[in-house]
């Protein structure tokens, strides 16, 4: 089962190059606002 983590820690993760985080989000949602370093996977 995953284990939660905060949004800092996520930030922290992505910016020592530990994990590759993908938000599938609408691209206009992406576009307005996504997490730092975030990748999308664009949903319909």
């Amino acid at each position: 089962m995953p284990t939660p983590i905060s949004r800092d820690e996520l930030v922290a993760l992505l910016e020592h190059d530990e994990v590759i985080l993908i938000e599938a989000l609408p691209v206009a949602h992406y576009t307005a606002d996504h997490l730092p370093g975030a990748s999308t996977s664009p949903v319909p």
